[in-house]
């Protein structure tokens, strides 16, 4: 993926003591998704404001994704961090990075809140791939694993237990 320029999200990475990526003010979309991923940019970033993300439009461009749909909210206290996600969550759709988009879609639906998704099978992360899954009517996690940009996503999906998609609809 291409470096894009996060001047505004610069300082909260200072905050966070995650300057060690930086090189003059621009991080790469794979350092951000990996602090993201692990957990070092967990926490508030401050600010509040208006976050929107457009729908995704269907491959046939005259639907809308069935999963993938537009959110409008006001954070109070997460606005730099939800509007460097969004850019970059524009940067993974615009590259077809389904495996991005799914984690960075639901950071910015979660408020911020990466803890939430963490890597295994009983986070939030594990019942929105089962809600994709069955939005999508997909019985694995192929198009996920392979169209993902971080190794640590391209892990999980591919270990993903699919089985427990069947035990969340049973309940």
């Amino acid at each position: 993926m291409k470096l894009f320029s996060l001047s505004a999200f610069f300082l909260f990475l200072n905050i966070f003591g995650f300057v060690t990526a930086a090189n003059e003010g621009r991080l790469s979309y794979d350092d951000l998704l990996g602090a993201f991923i692990s957990g070092k940019l967990d926490g508030p970033s401050g600010g509040s404001g208006f976050i929107e993300v457009s729908p995704v439009k269907h491959q046939d461009a005259a639907r809308r994704d069935s999963y993938f749909k537009g959110i409008s909210m006001i954070t109070t206290d997460n606005y730099e961090k939800l509007n460097t996600v969004s850019q970059m969550f524009d940067v993974a759709k615009k590259h077809r990075a389904i495996g991005d988009m799914l984690y960075l879609y639901n950071i910015i639906n979660q408020d911020g809140n990466t803890y939430l998704l963490k890597l295994d099978q009983t986070s939030m992360l594990a019942s929105e791939v089962c809600n994709y899954l069955t939005t999508k009517n997909l019985h694995g996690t192929a198009e996920l694993f392979k169209m993902t940009t971080n190794p640590d996503l391209e892990d999980y999906y591919k270990n993903f237990d699919n089985s427990l998609c069947v035990q969340k609809q049973k309940h």
